[in-house]
């Protein structure tokens, strides 16, 4: 990418005139960007110069937020298995809910009388 001579400036804390100096000495080449005037590869400026303060601070953000994901990622981690421990334990409880009530259902079947009679005895009266 091609920044102005000014913007190259701003970023490196460098002078312009240093800067045109430096073209003119063969330290550092130039550019024409696509609307005819001259700028700097960021490349090249990086080459010379290394890295400016903006990419350092960049790449210390970059590396605060992968650390910032990764404790989180290990978080999310811990809490889906807190999760599936907590869903297996409801599993076996409502497992054991349906057979005490399938145990019951069947107690009160073999207990139940009715008071009714059946047709055969309602209509001949036995």
């Amino acid at each position: 990418m091609i920044i102005s001579i000014a913007e190259a400036s701003k970023r490196f804390n460098i002078s312009r005139s240093k800067l045109y100096r430096m073209k003119d000495s063969g330290d550092i080449s130039f550019s024409k960007r696509l609307d005819g005037s001259m700028g700097i590869e960021i490349s090249e400026l990086s080459r010379v110069f290394g890295a400016t303060n903006h990419e350092r601070e960049d790449a210390t953000k970059r590396e605060i937020k992968k650390h910032n994901l990764e404790t989180e990622n290990v978080y999310l981690k811990k809490e889906v298995e807190a999760l599936t421990k907590s869903l297996k334990k409801s599993e076996e409880r409502l497992d054991q809910f349906i057979a005490l009530t399938q145990e019951q259902n069947k107690r009160l079947l073999l207990t139940y009388h009715s008071d009714r009679k059946s047709l055969w005895h309602r209509l001949w009266g036995r």
